[in-house]
């Protein structure tokens, strides 16, 4: 079974795509959250049950809890890597500009051992 993180604050985007990999994928477990709280929680009920995400699509923009507004979080990222070393992270975000996002992407992902796509080459 893969296992799929994925935690966007935007509730149709994770709806389409939880429908999208439901249709083309079998033997998926998908867990989805919409705040980085929500994320940690199922990173750590995961983690305790021996299960580790084969894939997570973080939104760097996210809100601590649904109450707060949206701020960019690299947090998530370094827990899945730490508790699923060998998963594969996917970032989405209209923020692709920023600095912040660029730093993380050029640290945590432009790595040998990451395959990644340079900023500037956006769809």
């Amino acid at each position: 079974m893969t296992h799929i993180l994925m935690v966007d604050d935007d509730r149709p985007t994770l709806k389409v795509i939880d429908l999208k990999i439901h249709a083309e994928f079998s033997n998926v477990r998908l867990d989805a959250a919409v705040c980085v709280a929500d994320a940690r929680a199922l990173i750590k009920s995961t983690y305790a049950e021996n299960i580790t995400y084969d894939i997570a699509i973080l939104d760097f923009c996210l809100p601590e809890t649904e109450e707060q507004k949206p701020d960019i979080d690299e947090s998530l990222c370094r827990e899945v890597r730490n508790s699923s070393p060998d998963s594969m992270v996917i970032h989405i975000t209209s923020y692709a500009d920023r600095a912040d996002v660029l730093n993380h992407i050029e640290q945590q992902h432009m790595q040998s051992d990451h395959l990644s796509y340079h900023p500037d080459e956006r769809l």
